[in-house]
Formats: C-alpha cells, structure tokens, sequence
C-alpha cells in the first residue's frame, strides 16, 4: 500500500513544522493547516488517510474538525492531540469516532508509532476490500445469464453457499433432489412400476414378465 495522507491542524507553528517534518522523513504525504477553517477548506478539497487535529482551535474546533472528517470519510483515521489534563476530553472524542488520542507535550516517536499503527489497519482494510472483489468476480455470472431468470435464482444461491462459513460442499451434483422428487412422483412408495410390451403390462420388478389384467373393479390384477 502506498503511504498515507496525513492532514496536520494544529495553532501552535513550532509544534505543526515538526509534525509535518517527522510524517515526511517516513514517506508520508503531509498537508498543514493552522486553524480549524482552513482544515475544514482542506477536508473538502480532498480527503485524508489520516487527520491529526489539536482539540483546542481557534474559530472551528478539533472535536467538530473530527466529525467532519467523518462525515465526508467513514475510512478517514482521526488522532486527537489534547493538553494535559484534558484526557476526558480525548476519551470523548474517541467515542465520537477518533482512533486514538496523544497529550502534549509528546515525542515525535509517539506520533509516528500511532500513524504506523494506523497505516497497518489501512493496509488490511485495503486487502480485505479487495479479496471481497476477487470473490465478487468469480461469481459474476452477468455475461452468461442473459435473461434467464431461472438461472439467476439458481446462481444468487450459489453466491450464498459461497459465502457460507460452513466448510461442507453438496454432496450431490446439481439438479439431483430435482430427479430424485421426479421418480418419487411417478413412482410412489409401496407401489411397483408397470411397463409395455407387445400390447401387455408388466412389474418392473418382476424378473419373468407376468400380464396384468382388469380385475372386477377395473384395478390392475396379476395376469
């Protein structure tokens, strides 16, 4: 996967520049913006893998600067930045969607361990999303149906077995239980089948073919 985007917002220049110059040295691409306006400008001109917002903002905050980035992308990772004393505050912000939060004053270590942990789950998101097409495609059937809307029915419950965690396969090939219910239905049970020959009926089972005659009541007798 390529390496993420990083929106940094943050008011205070010495702490944003140093962001901005740790995120770079491993490869991210980093915007920057100082207050809480600009990074909503920034959100809607293109959106971020990950965000990097100080709570504390002048005009726009960092707790709406989260919802925001949510809004335009469930799959945009937010990191909060409180002062402090101010865990609470993070901890909300965490369930309002953040992934994690980190407190001034803090290394740059700490900030890239957070990110690389972050560009893992992107990565395995990513790849999940893709095995999810590739299994999508194998039972993309649409260039073989037509029309057929049997064959639809059919095939939409193939995608289904498919998507069974059961690791079981049919036991039987298809269109089996549909033969089995035919002979059942010419051939109930308790009774035996009767063929023709030169004009006579027989038993099936009956290893010397024996006529069958009208009995009195018109019911089939042994001959």
């Amino acid at each position: 996967m390529k390496s993420p985007t990083v929106l940094i917002i943050d008011d205070e220049p010495l702490m944003r520049l140093s962001m901005e110059d740790a995120l770079r040295a491993v490869g991210c691409d980093v915007r920057a913006a100082a207050t809480g306006s600009e990074g909503l400008a920034m959100l809607d001109q293109a959106a971020s893998d990950i965000v990097v917002t100080d709570l504390r903002l002048p005009g726009i905050d960092g707790l709406t600067l989260l919802q925001a980035a949510k809004q335009r992308s469930s799959r945009t990772e937010v990191v909060v930045i409180t002062a402090h004393g101010s865990v609470e505050t993070a901890v909300g912000a965490m369930k309002a969607g953040a992934y994690d939060y980190i407190t001034k004053p803090f290394s740059m270590d700490e900030l890239l361990l957070i990110v690389e942990r972050i560009g893992k789950v992107l990565a395995l998101r990513q790849e999940n999303l893709l095995l999810r097409e590739e299994l999508e495609g194998k039972f993309n059937f649409e260039g073989i149906l037509g029309k057929n809307e049997r064959m639809r029915e059919v095939l939409d419950k193939v995608k289904l077995v498919a998507q069974c965690d059961s690791p079981q396969q049919p036991a039987t090939r298809p269109g089996a239980d549909q033969d089995q219910l035919r002979r059942a239905a010419r051939n109930p049970p308790g009774s035996r089948a009767l063929w023709a020959r030169e004009g006579r009926v027989y038993r099936r089972a009956e290893a010397t073919p024996r006529p069958v005659r009208a009995g009195p009541q018109g019911d089939a007798v042994p001959g």
